[in-house]
């Protein structure tokens, strides 16, 4: 698992593979939280907008998707 944060943009970037892999984000909450899911359906990332105001989301897309939370 690899963490990305670009503090001028405010967004964190989790990979759970390396290297990342192709394929499609699904929306976590319509705004700011989504989850990357390759091309045999496994989630192999995670990318935050706007991280100081919504640490929460990665709660919310543990819970969504099965991920582990404390990782």
């Amino acid at each position: 698992m690899k963490a990305f944060y670009d503090s001028e943009a405010d967004a964190l970037q989790i990979y759970f593979t390396d290297p990342p892999r192709a394929g499609y984000a699904e929306d976590v909450d319509g705004t700011a939280c989504f989850v990357e899911v390759d091309d045999d359906d496994e989630k192999v990332g995670l990318e935050l907008l706007w991280t100081s105001e919504g640490l929460e989301l990665l709660d919310a897309a543990a819970e969504k998707y099965d991920l582990d939370a404390r990782a």
